[in-house]
């Protein structure tokens, strides 16, 4: 530090006065910042879907108690197919006896005693009773509801006996574990939520603190409200 250049001042014995100048210091340390963005959101189920039937029939059977959790396929209603099943067993006597034909008409052209388009005809038949089956089989497996995912099943809204039409809802399923978070964040924070991220929050009337991962974001900004929409998957078990 350079001062003015001066003489200093005697005192008593002659000793000069000290020209040294007193001054105040502070010791920085790196130390971690926290950056947290505060924003309401949505817990939802994981997933969610409104069980309806496939196809038309009475009720036959129902297979879960209301509020149940339910596993993956594991079957819920039964329609009455008792129509489709004698369908079923009709047209494998008829594949039967096509199928007989067809060799015995191969047999009759191996020695010229019909023609090749006698036995086409034959195969043909034959690829034609198989079509009616699997149709009947998709029909079959349209009159027994299953559930989509493994989850909690709600209210139902049919009984044993009744009518139901196509597309007729039967009880809500929601897939309780793992739940979603959906959230949005403000445009000027979107560049700092990245996939993977860790996440905490708090539900109102809860003191506790849960955590969440998030795993998709919009790849736009919605235009509205000039913010980010983010889902984090939060365990729930």
């Amino acid at each position: 530090m350079v001062g003015c250049a001066g003489k200093s001042a005697s005192v008593g014995n002659g000793a000069a006065v000290s020209s040294a100048m007193s001054a105040d210091y502070v010791v920085l340390s790196p130390k971690s910042v926290a950056n947290n963005i505060s924003v309401t959101g949505t817990l939802m189920p994981g997933e969610s879907a409104m069980l309806s039937a496939q196809t038309s029939g009475l009720v036959k059977q129902i297979y879960f108690k209301e509020g149940q959790r339910v596993t993956l396929g594991q079957l819920l209603v039964k329609l009455d197919d008792r129509q489709w099943l004698a369908q079923r067993q009709k047209l494998d006597a008829q594949l039967a006896m096509a199928e007989k034909d067809l060799a015995r008409k191969q047999q009759l052209l191996d020695i010229k005693g019909i023609s090749q388009a006698e036995v086409d005809d034959a195969a043909l038949l034959i690829s034609s009773i198989e079509a009616d089956k699997k149709e009947l089989d998709v029909m079959i497996d349209y009159a027994a509801i299953r559930a989509p995912f493994s989850g909690l099943v709600g209210l139902r809204s049919v009984s044993p006996g009744a009518y139901l039409a196509a597309g007729s809802p039967v009880a809500r399923l929601v897939q309780v574990d793992p739940l979603k978070l959906e959230f949005s964040v403000p445009e000027q924070y979107a560049g700092q939520v990245k996939k993977g991220q860790l996440l905490r929050f708090s539900i109102s009337g809860n003191d506790s603190v849960f955590l969440g991962t998030v795993y998709a974001l919009e790849p736009v900004i919605t235009e509205t409200t000039r913010a980010l929409r983010v889902r984090a998957n939060v365990p729930n078990g």
